[in-house]
């Protein structure tokens, strides 16, 4: 009886092993290969761990990147932003949310545009350290500054016409007022824009 008692515990606590290899190896499957970056920092914002797809979203190995400075991979015009930023989201609570888009410069030179989503939280040691997940929005970006230009083109080309012009939406609100309507109407573009012409 006893012995076959052992024998139970033995086949349970293999078993349990082999649910935690599993499961180690599901998580490490999912951090790895996840279409998000994954970075651990300390709260000097060193990195501690970025995931495979990480690294290789910024062209480096993970090895290249574990130790350095955050802020290193992090295009200079940002850099004073994205600080201030993490400082602040280690002074809330652990468990809080903090989000912001900046450029992020891969070791060839380009640029990146992510969105960041940063958590401080407490490790089983105690010690606090900051998770970050990084969602690449640089198609996104590129679209909507595509689309400024074009809007500054049209709003250029708008404001050089002699003719008075002004643009109204559906519901008859103004939606644009050129120079030379300010001029014509004897109203300012501010003083017009989203009110109702029939009423104006």
């Amino acid at each position: 009886v006893t012995l076959n008692r052992m024998e139970n515990d033995v086949s349970e606590g293999e078993r349990i092993e082999e649910a935690l290899r599993n499961s180690e190896k599901r998580y490490r499957a999912l951090y790895e290969d996840n279409p998000f970056m994954y970075f651990t920092l300390d709260t000097q914002s060193i990195i501690l761990s970025v995931n495979r797809y990480g690294a290789e979203q910024l062209g480096f190995s993970a090895e290249e990147l574990l130790g350095r400075p955050v802020l290193d991979v992090f295009h200079e015009e940002d850099r004073e932003s994205v600080s201030r930023r993490l400082d602040e989201c280690l002074r809330e609570p652990p468990g809080q949310t903090c989000g912001w888009e900046a450029r992020k410069v891969r070791k060839d030179g380009s640029t990146l545009w992510v969105r960041e989503t940063v958590r401080s939280v407490r490790n089983p040691g105690g010690d606090a350290v900051v998770l970050v997940v990084c969602e690449d929005i640089t198609e996104r970006k590129v679209a909507e500054e595509a689309l400024q230009e074009s809007n500054n083109r049209i709003r250029n080309i708008l404001e050089s016409v002699t003719d008075a012009f002004f643009a109204l939406d559906s519901e008859w609100r103004f939606t644009y007022v050129n120079s030379e309507a300010e001029r014509v109407l004897q109203r300012t573009r501010e003083e017009l824009l989203g009110k109702n012409v029939w009423e104006e």
